[in-house]
């Protein structure tokens, strides 16, 4: 499936209140506290004749520094995203760069021409815009998308942009088996996944010209260079009454032996971000709360940091 397709799909999707006995006791979970939209710089990057935007929480000092990009789902903002997820609050912890860069219309573009909607090629451009100005680390590069943000991390990968990053990872998106022919990682990249399988929108199993998430994970996983078989671990069910319970798949032995490359199935979950505060009225179904989604992102990214 390619992104405009699912984009029109999403189209008039809405993002809709967490139920309060939800709220309440992810409130008291020991997770950190989603992003504040005050926190973030809105910059203007000039990109083949347009003006494109991106959100950025800059780490103070000479670096370099981890960067972690994260892209939006289709119809819905980069400033909305940001408040959605705990990776700028973990920036700042943490002392790694987060932005959240801004697709034409809220969506993403697979486009290879040469105007403004070549996403993979803005993609770049906002990289190299922030390796510049706040002392980005060029080797330390990841990207992480969830649905069309998702495809659009798929589509980055699968068109040699891997090769500028040390990890990425997909939240509720697989891979289109018209990209298989033409996915091409530049090497090695250890993968991170999150997917409910109750979702309705990205289903969990395969059809309508997708892989299944296990499919997927699978795929990158060996592309990664994991040797391991799956190990799996129920974890544990922190909130009882979000519907969902967490399964954590790890492959390890990939790039070279040292990493691991982790799938988390989040069962009765739809289509969400894990502890995010959208859902689960409607479409969306119910949102796990036992994982954060940040939290476990930035754990795998940072693992790639620590050598083994």
């Amino acid at each position: 499936m390619r992104l405009s397709r699912l984009a029109a799909a999403l189209t008039g999707l809405l993002i809709l209140a967490m139920p309060p006995t939800v709220r309440a006791a992810a409130e008291h979970a020991a997770f950190p506290a989603k992003g504040d939209l005050s926190s973030a710089t809105k910059r203007v990057l000039k990109f083949r004749g347009a003006s494109r935007t991106y959100l950025v929480r800059p780490v103070a000092g000479p670096g370099p520094w981890p960067l972690v990009v994260m892209l939006h789902g289709a119809t819905i903002s980069a400033e909305r995203t940001w408040t959605q997820t705990s990776l700028p609050t973990l920036g700042a912890k943490e002392k790694f760069i987060v932005v959240a860069p801004q697709g034409v219309d809220n969506r993403w573009d697979e486009s290879f021409g040469s105007g403004p909607d070549n996403d993979v090629e803005f993609l770049r451009a906002v990289m190299r815009d922030v390796e510049a100005k706040d002392h980005a680390d060029p080797k330390a590069v990841f990207l992480i998308g969830m649905s069309n943000g998702g495809f659009m991390t798929i589509h980055f990968v699968c068109a040699g942009g891997g090769g500028e990053l040390r990890a990425a990872g997909v939240v509720s998106a697989t891979l289109g088996e018209d990209e298989i022919a033409d996915c091409v990682p530049r090497k090695p990249l250890p993968w991170i996944e999150m997917h409910g399988d109750a979702d309705q929108i990205v289903p969990f199993t395969a059809g309508e010209g997708l892989l299944s998430a296990e499919q997927t994970f699978a795929y990158f996983a060996d592309k990664a260079g994991c040797t391991a078989a799956i190990k799996r671990d129920k974890l544990p069910d922190v909130v009882a009454n979000d519907g969902s319970t967490a399964e954590k798949r790890v492959r390890s032995g990939c790039a070279g032996g040292k990493q691991t490359s982790t799938f988390y199935v989040l069962h009765g979950a739809g289509h969400s971000w894990p502890n995010s505060r959208s859902g689960p009225p409607g479409e969306r179904g119910a949102v796990n709360q036992d994982i954060d989604g940040g939290t476990v992102a930035w754990e795998h990214f940072r693992a790639t940091l620590t050598p083994r």
